[in-house]
C-alpha cells in the first residue's frame, strides 16, 4: 500500500466507509447534491484503485464519513508522481471532474423542475382551498338545524346532514390550510354528532357510537366544549338507555374538568338520572339541584338542547319517578308539561313528550291510581312517530298496567298501538 497511493486512497475510503456501516450505495445515497449513480461508480473505481475522485468530493466524502480532512490530505500524494508509485492518469482525473460538472447540471436542471412543481402545487392549494363563503353557508346550516332540531321530524333533517357531513369530509381529504382546519374540523365534528343523534333516536346504536366517536376526535382536537360536552351527553344517553348507568356516569365524570354554561345543567341532569338509576338518592339530589342552579334561557347552539325552566321541570319529574318521590314527580310533571307547552327556547319535541309520559306515569303511582287517564295520554304520545327513547319510556308504562287494568277501554286502546309500533322503532341503516 505505501508503494501505491492510489490504492492507499482506496483502502482508506474503504475503511471509513465500514467503520460507518455504509455500502457504497449508501454512501452514495448520503451525498446531498451529487447525481447518485455517478458518485457510487466513482466510489467503487477509488476503492478499486483506479482513478480518484475529484477534491470537493473527497472533501465531502471526508464530512460524511467523519474523517477528518484524511482522505483529502492522501488525494495530494495520490496525484503526485514518485518512484514506485502508479500515477493518476491525467484522462481519468479529467473524466471524473466532467462526470462532476455533468452530475451538477443534471441536479440544477431537477431544482428548475421542482420550481415548476411548486409553482402548480401552490396552485392547486389555492383552488383546493375551501372558499370562505361555502363555509358561512355551511355555519349557517348548522345553526339552523341547532334550531329546528327539536321540533323538526328526523327524516326530512337526514339528507340536509349528511350532505354537509360529506362535503366537509371531501374538504379534510384535500389541502385546508392551518387557518382554515379548525374551523372545518369544529363543523365536521358539529354535523358528526347530529348524524349520532338521529341514530340513537332511531335506536341504531351502532351508529350512534361510531358518529359519536369520530365526533370526539373532531372534538378534542378542536378543544370546542360545547360540542365536548354534547358528545359526552349522547355517549351518556346512549348508555343509560341500554341500562348500563355506571358506564352513563363514568362518561360524564371523563369530561368533569371541561364546562360551559350552556351545557353544565344538561350535565348535571344526566348525572342525576344516572345516579338515581343506581340507588344514589342524595348524589342524585345534589345533581338536580346543581342542574338547576345552572339552568337558563339560552338559544340553542350546535349540540344538545339547552335546559331551561321546562328541562328542570321533566329531569326532576323523571329523577323523582326514579327514586320514589312521588310528590317531586307529580309537581314537576306538571310544571314541566305547562312550560313546554309554552315552547320556549328550550322547547324540543322529544323532551316535551317525555314530560307527559312521566305525567302519565305519576297516574299510576300511588295508593290511588288512575290507569284511564294515565294510558290516554300515553296513547297520543305513541301515536305521534316518537323517537327510541321516548317510545321506550311508553313500553315502561305499559308494563306497569297490571292485567287487571286490561280491560279498560283506553288501556286497550294503548297496548293495541303501542303493539302497531313495536317495542322500538326500526333502526336506521348506517
Amino acid at each position: 500500500m505505501d508503494e501505491d497511493p492510489l490504492a492507499r486512497l482506496g483502502a482508506e475510503l474503504r475503511r471509513w466507509r465500514e467503520a460507518s456501516r455504509l455500502t457504497q450505495s449508501g454512501l452514495a445515497a448520503r451525498m446531498t447534491g451529487w447525481d447518485r449513480e455517478s458518485t457510487r461508480t466513482i466510489i467503487s473505481k477509488c476503492e478499486r484503485g483506479w482513478s480518484a475522485p475529484s477534491k470537493s468530493m473527497l472533501a465531502a466524502f471526508d464530512r460524511e464519513l467523519g474523517a477528518g480532512g484524511a482522505l483529502v490530505a492522501l488525494l495530494a500524494t495520490a496525484r503526485t508522481r514518485q518512484p514506485g508509485t502508479v500515477e493518476v492518469a491525467r484522462s481519468d482525473s479529467a473524466s471524473t471532474d466532467r462526470e462532476e460538472a455533468a452530475t451538477n447540471r443534471r441536479n440544477f436542471l431537477e431544482l428548475g423542475a421542482l420550481s415548476a412543481l411548486a409553482l402548480q402545487t401552490q396552485q392547486s392549494i389555492d383552488s383546493g382551498e375551501p372558499d370562505i363563503g361555502t363555509l358561512d353557508e355551511i355555519d349557517s346550516d348548522v345553526d339552523e338545524i341547532a334550531v329546528l332540531y327539536g321540533s323538526a321530524p328526523h327524516a326530512q333533517l337526514l339528507p340536509q346532514v349528511a350532505g354537509r357531513w360529506r362535503q366537509l369530509g371531501t374538504m379534510l381529504d384535500g389541502y385546508v390550510s392551518l387557518k382554515t382546519r379548525p374551523r372545518v374540523l369544529e363543523l365536521r365534528g358539529q354535523f358528526s354528532y347530529f348524524l349520532g343523534r338521529l341514530a340513537f333516536n332511531s335506536a341504531d346504536m351502532r351508529s350512534a357510537r361510531r358518529f359519536a366517536g369520530l365526533a370526539s376526535r373532531y372534538a378534542d382536537e378542536v378543544g370546542e366544549p360545547v360540542l365536548i360536552l354534547s358528545i359526552a351527553a349522547l355517549r351518556s344517553s346512549i348508555a343509560y338507555w341500554s341500562k348500563r348507568y355506571t358506564t352513563a356516569l363514568t362518561v360524564l365524570e371523563e369530561v368533569g374538568r371541561t364546562r360551559h354554561p350552556y351545557m353544565d345543567a344538561r350535565i348535571a341532569a344526566y348525572r342525576a338520572r344516572a345516579y338515581g338509576a343506581l340507588g344514589d338518592v342524595s348524589a342524585a339530589r345534589l345533581a338536580l339541584s346543581e342542574m338547576e342552579r345552572t339552568a337558563g334561557s339560552w338559544a340553542p347552539m350546535p349540540g344538545s338542547t339547552p335546559v331551561g325552566e321546562a328541562g328542570v321541570g321533566m329531569f326532576r319529574a323523571g329523577v323523582g319517578v326514579v327514586i320514589g318521590d312521588l310528590g317531586m314527580a307529580r309537581e314537576w310533571a306538571a310544571i314541566a308539561v305547562d312550560r313546554y307547552a309554552r315552547r320556549g327556547g328550550d322547547y324540543s319535541v322529544e323532551e316535551a313528550q317525555h314530560a307527559e309520559l312521566t305525567y302519565a306515569m305519576t297516574h299510576l303511582l300511588g295508593p290511588q291510581p288512575d290507569p284511564a287517564a294515565a294510558a290516554a295520554m300515553a296513547r297520543g304520545i305513541v301515536d305521534s312517530n316518537p323517537t327510541h327513547t321516548v317510545l321506550t319510556k311508553a313500553a315502561n308504562i305499559r308494563d306497569r298496567l297490571a292485567p287487571r287494568y286490561h280491560g279498560i277501554p283506553e288501556v286497550a286502546a294503548f297496548a293495541d298501538a303501542l303493539g302497531h309500533r313495536g317495542l322500538a322503532l326500526p333502526a336506521a341503516t348506517s
